[in-house]
């Protein structure tokens, strides 16, 4: 690790290792609440738009809305492992461990992006039939979730990145980047 990033390393690091347990939970889950709550705004943002374009467009979304949650959830899954994979690594101090770590929960994450889209964009039309979308909604469905799922990379890394910042104690940074998400 250059002397740079190890520098960076130390700024960013907060040792949670030390200090009031109390203390160190309400500095991280402040600015984490802030960020989910953006994130959920943005949904709620997003539906009364779409509403707006029609009742087919938001009976769509009505439908794409499970399968959204079950990439949100695999994210969050993979977020919290690499948090507890790399917590005990950052208080150790250990920054070959911590490069390494997260450098094979980002392939991790990479890989499971590649795989959801592939089933995802093979299975459009099946699964959403069976879920029992009408032909007028299908193309809504269609359009949609083309966009969605070769953008599901765009969730799951950023996801797993900000995993990592929280075992290094730092929520404040990724409170901002769920904000201006």
């Amino acid at each position: 690790m250059s002397k740079y990033a190890a520098h960076n390393l130390q700024k960013t690091h907060n040792d949670l290792t030390k200090g009031s347990i109390h203390k160190h939970l309400i500095r991280m889950a402040i600015p984490m609440t802030i960020g989910i709550f953006s994130s959920m705004a943005f949904a709620l943002i997003d539906t009364y738009f779409l509403g707006q374009l029609g009742g087919d467009e938001l009976a769509a979304i009505g439908f794409i809305s499970p399968i959204m949650m079950v990439i949100f959830s695999a994210s969050i899954g993979l977020s919290a492992g690499t948090t507890a994979i790399l917590a005990p690594v950052f208080g150790a101090k250990d920054h070959k461990s911590i490069r390494e770590y997260t450098t094979n929960s980002i392939i991790l994450t990479i890989i499971m992006s590649v795989i959801f889209s592939a089933a995802g964009l093979l299975t459009i039309e099946p699964l959403f039939t069976m879920m029992g979308a009408e032909p007028a909604i299908m193309t809504h469905i269609h359009e949609y979730m083309h966009i969605w799922y070769f953008s599901t990379i765009f969730v799951l890394v950023p996801m797993v990145a900000m995993g990592a910042m929280r075992a290094a104690g730092d929520t404040v940074i990724q409170s901002y980047i769920m904000i201006i998400a």
